[in-house]
């Protein structure tokens, strides 16, 4: 079985009698084969959009973990600036354009694309 010239695998037939197959049922055997490559793509695929999935959801699990640190953090510290520049980071995290400042000033504000907070 071939997927894109690549093998995926191999489908064996035999006999009890000794003759050759017909035209017809190597066709259908062929059709069967690439249908069967096809079916094994699509599972490697799913698999890895799944494998994928998890990654994304575990990293907005760590990136909302940090923003709540972060902001409780800026407002134990006394420092309302910096907790409110980070409720603008949760507020716009879903954004593609984000405004990235310093906890403390330091740094000029920069816009940032495709952002992940």
């Amino acid at each position: 079985m071939l997927r894109e010239g690549i093998p995926t695998g191999v489908l064996t037939l035999t006999r009890s009698e000794v003759r050759p197959f017909t035209k017809k049922q190597i066709e259908l055997v062929s059709t069967f084969a690439d249908q069967a490559a096809i079916a094994i793509e699509n599972v490697r695929l799913f698999d890895e959009i799944q494998d994928k999935s998890r990654q994304l959801q575990l990293a907005s699990e760590h990136k909302s973990q940090f923003l709540a640190r972060a902001h409780d953090g800026g407002r134990r510290d006394g420092d309302k600036r910096a907790g409110q520049r980070l409720g603008v980071h949760c507020a716009t995290a879903g954004r593609r354009d984000t405004i990235i400042e310093a906890a403390d000033g330091s740094d000029p504000p920069r816009r940032t694309s495709n952002a992940l907070l």
